[in-house]
């Protein structure tokens, strides 16, 4: 039974490179966690780069729903998005694309209830769902509430992200300088280049002649040093790039990259 478990992860992998979802999904369904104490021990038997099927099916399930999505199929995609929450609740991946489907479809509110979902999946990957909430929020004509929920998010999880997301927003709804003045304020807490860039953005808008001129070079600067440096890492091997992938380059490891604190990826 090990030897038949082990061999049924390899084919999985085999299934992953070759883009094969539903046999995918078939080994995984297959590598689930049996109630006996036998198939428990066996489980653990698994590659050591093994990760949970669970975890692989929900993402496989994604997959699955992005290919129905652009083919024009939104209830497929609905459908395979329930099944990866089904298979893995936790899945931030599935949520996010579920919020999308509901984007499309014009249903504003219930995208709203799917991206906030992330907060409790996990918060790391808050800064990944504020271009979306603010276009659902501009749909519903109620910036107010999304001004609330970042700062509810802040509270939860400070991240350079949700910093500038705030920072943004305030500088629309209260002016440059009470924007400025919470920047001051955050970026001594938290550091980050992008945010240093925001910050001197805001100031160059205020300022006039020579003054004016040095703050445009050190805004270049430092967009110059947020593009030389990768914005997301995995947490598994280490592998760092400037674009999120739900399927490590690296490792082949499922939903391992996150964003870098303090990268200035916002």
């Amino acid at each position: 039974p090990d030897q038949a478990r082990a061999g049924q992860a390899h084919l999985l992998e085999i299934y992953e490179i070759e883009r094969d979802w539903r046999r995918a999904i078939d080994v995984a369904k297959a590598l689930l966690p049996r109630k006996s104490q036998r198939d428990r021990r066996a489980s653990q038997a698994m590659p050591e780069r093994g990760q949970r099927p669970a975890l692989r099916l929900a993402h496989y399930c994604c997959e699955l729903a992005e290919e129905a999505r652009f083919g024009g199929d939104p209830a497929a995609a609905r459908q395979l998005l329930q099944d990866a929450l089904a298979h893995d609740k936790q899945c931030i991946r599935a949520s996010m694309l579920l919020s999308q489907l509901e984007y499309d479809a014009g249903r504003y509110r219930e995208a709203v209830q799917a991206l906030q979902r992330v907060r409790v999946q996990d918060p790391d990957y808050l800064p990944e769902t504020i271009d979306l909430l603010r276009k659902c929020h501009d749909e519903l004509g109620d910036q107010q509430a999304l001004r609330a929920y970042l700062l509810e998010c802040l509270a939860l999880r400070p991240t350079p992200g949700l910093v500038a997301a705030v920072a943004r927003d305030m500088a629309v709804a209260d002016g440059p300088g009470a924007a400025s003045r919470f920047l001051c304020e955050q970026l001594l807490k938290y550091p980050s280049l992008g945010g240093m860039a925001q910050l001197i953005g805001l100031q160059l808008a205020a300022t006039e002649g020579k003054s004016r001129e040095d703050f445009a070079m050190l805004q270049s600067l430092a967009h110059s040093l947020v593009a030389s440096r990768p914005s997301y890492r995995c947490g598994h091997c280490g592998f760092a790039g400037r674009h999120l992938h739900w399927s490590c380059p690296g490792c082949k490891h499922w939903g391992s990259i996150k964003a870098i604190d303090g990268a200035g990826a916002e």
